[in-house]
């Protein structure tokens, strides 16, 4: 739950915030905690869009064993706000994110807040550690995702796991 000054300043001081998406949607495990939030409360939630347009520094992770490790859901989630096909409204879409920003905080990002150089990015001059996915998440804005497997991962440019 973050307030308004707390984001602009999180924003100006360039503070990092290292967050598991998958806590921004409604499922069973929070709608007990929702209930015991005010609404303005629960409008405070998890606001990745105003941090990211305050200029503050968002980095995705996983709280596994408590949370699902796979980033594609914690993709989904970050973009959909909402588990795939759930019946539940959206937990403050506001707060959305792009794919392409949601993809930017699994990978660049964090590389970038442990101050990894040449991490965290598929261009000229880094480590070329990267996946291969077995659907394009752009065709359909992540739509797909939690249905998209990894069909390949190189490390260093490396093929280390034909999946």
């Amino acid at each position: 739950i973050l307030r308004d000054d707390q984001i602009k300043r999180l924003g100006h001081m360039k503070v990092w915030v290292c967050a598991q998406p998958l806590w921004a949607r409604v499922d069973s495990l929070s709608v007990g905690a929702l209930e015991r939030l005010s609404i303005k409360q629960q409008s405070q939630l998890y606001r990745n869009r105003d941090l990211l347009d305050e200029g503050g520094l968002l980095a995705f992770g996983s709280d596994w064993p408590v949370s699902d490790v796979n980033p594609l859901i914690g993709i989904y989630t970050a973009v959909h706000r909402q588990m795939a096909e759930s019946k539940e409204t959206a937990l403050n879409s506001n707060q959305a994110i792009s794919l392409g920003e949601a993809i930017s905080a699994y990978t660049a990002a964090p590389a970038a807040m442990l101050g990894l150089d040449r991490t965290g990015e598929l261009k000229i001059g880094s480590r070329a550690d990267f996946v291969l996915l077995s659907k394009n998440p752009f065709e359909d804005n992540g739509l797909e995702l939690p249905n998209t497997e990894v069909t390949a991962v190189y490390l260093a440019g490396s093929k280390v796991s034909p999946l």
